[in-house]
């Protein structure tokens, strides 16, 4: 059976599954480091890991398993907050005369103020 490097990763703070070396080797340090420091019982661990990247990922796994014990059994990443709904993601695509993509760039560039304005433009004349 084929493990995920994400799986792997998650394993360095759960001790229900103990990976291989060369599954080891598969983890990319700067997303392990990543991982743990969305936890505020890692985020030493991760600075130090940062400070000192060149530890081989063998060793940085270690680290983190033996460091951490049981202070962490899962982290789970921040979710992404939605800036606009659908239907005001439409309107701002067809303000622009854009696709999705291109109008979500638009909204993080304007900033939400100029884009509320836009929506009210629209609200205004009921199309929203």
């Amino acid at each position: 059976m084929t493990r995920s490097p994400y799986n792997i990763m998650k394993s360095a703070v759960d001790n229900k599954l103990l990976p291989t070396v060369n599954e080891i080797k598969k983890i990319n340090s700067f997303f392990l480091i990543r991982y743990i420091s969305n936890d505020p019982n890692t985020i030493y661990i991760a600075n130090m890991l940062n400070c000192n990247y060149s530890i081989p990922i063998e060793a940085q796994y270690n680290f983190i398993k033996y460091s951490t014990l049981d202070k962490v059994s899962f982290i789970n990443y921040p979710k992404k907050e939605k800036l606009v709904t659908d239907k005001e993601l439409k309107v701002i695509m067809s303000h622009f005369k854009t696709n999705s993509v291109v109008a979500k760039d638009y909204i993080r560039i304007l900033g939400m103020e100029k884009t509320k304005e836009i929506l009210q433009k629209y609200k205004s004349t009921k199309s929203l």
